[in-house]
């Protein structure tokens, strides 16, 4: 109304006016997307970080049921099967892969608590001794840390 009411008064400053209120509506349309793109970004994000804390919070759950059991030969392939799950998972590695090779590739790319867990697992896995309640409590320890913290995990 008012807008109407300035147009009608003032007919020689019109196109001025006009292409005022243009522009006006123009930044007003771009800045709506933007948020609309922002909001959007957001919510992939959460989604994205929900997803990521529900996998954590699977692997602790997985890891604090091995650490409450007896020593087993059992519990020693689950946690290998978790472990590579794991590392499939994160880094993309392939379940045919020894521990020894994941400990190399892992060597490679700076990730030592990784090839420390790879080396602890091949120990307990191949070595052809008796289990050792400390190795496989050590190997828990060490890949619980692997799982927990993200800064471990990037490439």
């Amino acid at each position: 109304m008012i807008i109407l009411y300035i147009i009608i008064k003032y007919k020689k400053k019109r196109k001025m006016i006009l292409l005022t209120i243009i522009s006006i509506l123009l930044v007003a349309i771009i800045l709506m997307v933007i948020i609309y793109y922002l909001f959007t970004m957001n919510q992939r994000l959460k989604k994205r970080i929900d997803i990521e804390k529900s996998k954590i919070l699977f692997y602790q759950n997985q890891i604090e049921q091995i650490k409450r059991s007896t020593l087993s030969s059992k519990e020693v392939d689950r946690l290998n099967k978790i472990a590579r799950d794991f590392f499939n998972e994160r880094y993309g590695l392939k379940y045919s892969m020894t521990y020894l090779e994941l400990a190399d590739r892992f060597r490679k790319r700076g990730k030592e608590k990784q090839a420390e867990f790879c080396d602890l697992m091949n120990k307990i896995i191949y070595a052809g001794r008796e289990l050792n309640s400390v190795d496989l409590s050590n190997a828990t320890k060490l890949f619980s840390e692997i799982a927990e913290n993200p800064l471990l995990n990037s490439l």
